[in-house]
């Protein structure tokens, strides 16, 4: 058998005292002393993964942007866009205001 590889658990069980509570907060400042990462390798890598993360929203946000675009050219036209897993007849609907009379029960009012 050769040598155990040593991980950070092993050594973040070294860090911890016995018979000491920690809070959630100290058990996490533990565990990142362990894997030998300071605060600001945290912080770096958190801000690049917000970054990755944003940026990707933003790609679907304006591909859907541009989707919508064409569907309204498409819409005016008079023509038929499928489009993902969406289709148009290329007719508008226009849904009723709060405020118009609907065609439903009894023109007058009921008393």
């Amino acid at each position: 058998m050769g040598r155990t590889k040593e991980t950070w658990r092993h050594k973040f069980n070294a860090l911890k005292k016995p018979g000491k509570e920690y809070t959630s907060v100290q058990l996490k400042a533990l565990e990142r002393k362990a894997k030998g990462l300071t605060i600001s390798d945290v912080k770096a890598a958190n801000t690049k993964s917000m970054k990755d993360k944003a940026r990707e929203r933003n790609k679907k946000f304006n591909e859907k942007k541009e989707f919508n675009k064409k569907l309204k050219i498409a819409k005016n036209k008079g023509n038929k866009l499928l489009g993902p897993g969406k289709s148009t007849t290329g007719k508008a609907v226009e849904k009723k205001k709060w405020w118009q009379p609907s065609n439903k029960g009894s023109k007058g009012r009921s008393r």
